[in-house]
């Protein structure tokens, strides 16, 4: 399937241009993981190496590109994962989750965890990878905003992503603790009420009540209320001894942000 074919019937979405890397890169990234006889990286696999190299370089193996072949099967309707400690389960989860969002797969995510605050960092990490520079310059500028514009049942941790071209809701992602309903839930995206197209549940039990385990990730996106840009992101995990540590320093005035190690990349002014 040429470019033009691919933009008519599956990505309406993706940006008109000649530039072969783009093209290859939003194709390689449509088709779901281990979709090439010849191994070349494809889907969420690509999207992480392509995307979030240093987030995944020490965690790529055989078994964890299993894990993805399995994320990005749309056949299974249900699928159910048990992993050790350390594996990376929550972080390639994260990536896999991005990666169907900005290709507008998903209308309606809710991410539950044993505990609602758990839940809540996690998808405050989706949003900070949807704001990365490296995503809006392929995918579009796409606007995280707060869940409590669409109504007050929703909380401020929940977000609408919004169409750059339009400016009108794609998607709706919300945080679950396991004390929290889930059944029933509903949104209005753009005229339409949608229930939850995907529900990814992680560390159902209360890592309180394992023995010797805590919860030791932290993200936090500094972000100006007034201008809606990001100033500070910063992420800290520790699984299982799989650590990281990084920090994103927007400078907007300079449209560009460091991301250690003495990279910078620019930025689109907001």
């Amino acid at each position: 399937m040429d470019y033009k074919d691919l933009r008519e019937k599956r990505a309406p979405w993706a940006p008109d241009t000649s530039d072969s890397w783009i093209q290859e890169c939003i194709e390689r990234c449509l088709e779901p993981t281990g979709a090439r006889e010849d191994g070349t990286p494809t889907g969420t696999h690509y999207f992480a190496l392509t995307f979030f190299p240093k987030t995944v370089q020490d965690v790529m193996s055989d078994e964890r590109f299993e894990y993805l072949k399995l994320l990005d099967d749309d056949s299974i309707p249900n699928l159910y994962m048990l992993t050790h400690r350390g594996f990376g389960k929550t972080t390639l989860g994260l990536v896999a989750l991005t990666r169907f969002l900005v290709l507008r797969m998903q209308k309606y995510v809710l991410y539950t965890s044993a505990v609602y605050d758990v839940a809540a960092r996690r998808t405050e990490a989706v949003k900070s990878m949807l704001l990365s520079p490296e995503i809006q310059s392929i995918f579009g500028k796409l606007k995280p905003e707060s869940g409590e514009i669409v109504g007050s049942q929703f909380s401020r941790e929940a977000f609408m992503l919004i169409n750059p071209d339009n400016g009108r809701p794609l998607s709706f992602v919300e945080p679950k603790g396991a004390e929290q309903v889930v059944n029933g839930s509903l949104v209005m995206l753009d005229g339409e009420t949608v229930r939850p197209t995907m529900i990814f549940s992680d560390d159902g039990q209360n890592r309180k009540h394992i023995f010797n385990q805590e919860v030791r990730d932290r993200y936090e996106t500094y972000i100006d209320e007034q201008a809606i840009v990001p100033w500070i992101f910063v992420r800290r995990v520790d699984e299982g001894g799989y650590k990281i540590e990084q920090d994103y320093i927007f400078n907007h005035y300079k449209e560009n942000v460091n991301v250690g190690g003495g990279e910078t990349y620019p930025i689109e002014p907001n």
